[in-house]
Order: structure tokens, then sequence, then C-alpha cells
């Protein structure tokens, strides 16, 4: 399935030479949420696993299956608090969040620039306001369209990235850890992907040239 969606407006970004310009799109939150544990969540996992191996080897040497039931109960308590510490902890940072709003991207040798779209709530009484007296003639007030907001990442953010069959994700380092996620969809032919692939590839070349490869 796709993650673009219909382009709802021009981004702001100003244009940049030998840029890339991406389509909106977004993330879904079933992919997002799996990427937040692959990524952040390796000691929960560890975790879990180890209280279901301990639960299963206790119910070997006691012969009694109750320490399964044991293990899996307390699995089942650590994995909603794991959920809530990566929400928290990684979830709410513009390095991670910016993938889940409707964005369009500008990929340039000075950094990546995220356009973020963010639907406006109308409010009770604003929409009222747009009624008319009488009857219904079913139109209903006008839609407000979303507010624009932008996000910058200098080519010093990003560490690797890896390049899968539905698009490439982009690791940030600086100043909070994160991702970028950019489909394959996103772009308009695959000339377009093959020139941003290199602009994001020069960005590691040069992070290389002036600090060693560590991450946090």
């Amino acid at each position: 399935m796709s993650d673009a969606i219909p382009n709802s407006g021009e981004c702001p970004c100003p244009a940049h030479v030998g840029a890339v310009e991406t389509g909106v799109f977004v993330m879904s939150k079933g992919r997002f949420a799996r990427a937040m544990l692959a990524r952040f969540g390796l000691r929960w996992w560890i975790a879990i696993l180890a209280l279901l191996i301990a639960g299963s080897a206790a119910a070997a040497v006691v012969a009694d299956w109750r320490w399964i039931v044991v293990a899996l109960m307390l699995a089942l308590i650590i994995t909603p608090m794991a959920a809530a510490f990566l929400y928290f902890s990684f979830g709410l940072r513009r390095e991670c969040y910016v993938n889940i709003l409707p964005h369009s991207a500008v990929i340039s040798p000075s950094g990546i620039e995220v356009a973020l779209r963010v639907p406006v709530v109308a409010d009770y009484d604003e929409a009222r306001s747009g009624e008319t007296d009488g009857e219904d003639d079913g139109t209903g007030p006008e839609p407000i369209p979303p507010r624009i907001y932008s996000e910058a990442f200098a080519p010093a953010c990003f560490g690797g990235y890896t390049v899968d069959s539905e698009g490439i994700t982009l690791e940030i380092l600086t100043p909070g850890r994160g991702f970028l996620r950019l489909p394959y969809s996103a772009f308009a032919s695959k000339e377009e992907f093959a020139a941003a692939v290199g602009i994001i590839a020069d960005y590691r070349a040069r992070n290389h040239q002036t600090k060693p490869d560590i991450i946090p």
C-alpha cells in the first residue's frame, strides 16, 4: 500500500539548487510503531523474551504449567509499559513524529527540510457560523486548509540509511535519535529518487570526513 497521499498544497520550502522535492506522503501508524520497536525497543523485547524463557524453564523443572501463565502475565504487564516508554521518550521527538503527519520533503546538499501539514480542527461555533439560516443546502462550512510547519535537518544530523523494497529510511543521530522514512511512492520518478539517494549518500561521506562513526 502506498504511503503517498494526494498533494494538498505547494511546499513552502525555498527552492534549492540541485534539490529533490517529494510529493505529500505519510507513514502509517502501524509501520511507525514497528519501526519504533525495532530501533528503540530492543531492551524491552529482551526482557519479555527472558520472562517467557524463565517461565518455560520453571514449568519444565517443577512440572507445573502455571509458571508459563505467570510469565505470560508479567510479559503482558511489561508490553504496555514498553509502549508508553517509547511514546514519551522517542515518539514525541521531532526526529520521530514528523513521519506520522502528512508531509513533504526537500532533499538538498544543505540538508532535508520537511513541511508538515497539521490538520486544523474547527471550533463548533466557527462551524456553526458557516451555516445558513433556513434549510440546509448540503454544502456545510468551507473546509479549513491545514497549517504548514517546517522542520529542517542539517546533513550532520544523519547517520546511515537502509534501502528496502518500499523505500529508504534515514537514521537521525543529533540533536536527538530518530529516523526519517522516504517511500518510493513519494518521488515523481526513479530518476528523482536516485538523485535523492545520491544527495543522502553525500551526507554520509561528508560526516565520515568530520567525525567518527559512533552511534550513542
